[in-house]
């Protein structure tokens, strides 16, 4: 009986390869979902309530029930698998106080809306780029060309 030694366990290690890299990568899938745990059960939550035929939301579709005050039970339903999420986040009206008076601070309340101007430059500078592209492109396209057929082929 052979004891236990570095020796064969670096060779057990060797012929068994493929099931130790295994391991490994399971271990670390396993503690980054660790680590984002909320951000993938959130994320599994919300492709759950949209997947066709056997989702949430679809499932719902098919339930016509209301409640007293007259609103759907598919809306109190939805809204609460959603409401522990809000509630992780609402920081109430002190929070907006508080938000709203540091927007103030750095500069950054009342901001207008993006002039027209600015989006019609950007598109002039588009079609500049990729006329500029083309004629940089032209020569790699059809490197026996002439100028004026550069022109056309841009």
């Amino acid at each position: 009986m052979e004891t236990l030694s570095l020796d064969t366990l670096l060779a057990a290690l060797r012929a068994n390869q493929g099931i130790v890299w295994s391991l490994v990568s399971l271990c670390i899938a396993l503690a980054v979902l660790a680590k984002y745990w909320e951000e993938v059960r959130y994320f599994a939550m919300r492709v759950w309530h949209r997947i066709p035929f056997i989702g949430t939301i679809d499932r719902f579709a098919k339930k016509q029930c209301n409640q007293p005050d007259g609103w759907p039970t598919v809306e109190k339903d939805l809204c609460s698998a959603y409401y522990t999420e809000y509630k992780k986040y609402d920081g109430g009206s002190s929070l907006y106080r508080k938000s709203k008076d540091y927007l103030a601070k750095v500069g950054e309340a009342g901001r207008k809306p993006t002039p027209a101007w600015v989006y019609v430059l950007a598109v002039v500078l588009l079609i500049l780029e990729a006329v500029g592209f083309a004629f940089v492109i032209g020569p790699w396209v059809n490197p026996n060309v002439s100028a004026t057929q550069m022109g056309y082929l841009a």
